[in-house]
């Protein structure tokens, strides 16, 4: 078992893997980890690339959640 949960808001899986982003710790479940996986493929999809740059993390109550920043349309 894990000595770290995740820190996804409204979670507390073990968690599998921590991710370092803007040089923080973030411990992440399965879950949440595939939903990260999942967010960036569909980024990389539609704009050629993907980086955790991609994605803005917010945090709520000491966890985080993923925003994907979207791009503006031109007219």
């Amino acid at each position: 078992m894990s000595k770290f949960l995740c820190k996804y808001v409204n979670c507390d899986r073990p968690a599998v893997i921590i991710i370092m982003f803007n040089e923080m710790e973030y411990p992440l479940c399965r879950r949440h980890w595939n939903k990260l996986e999942d967010v960036l493929t569909k980024i990389s999809l539609k704009r050629g690339e993907a980086s955790l740059n991609s994605i803005k993390v917010r945090k709520e109550r000491g966890r985080i959640r993923f925003i994907v920043s979207r791009e503006k349309k031109s007219k």
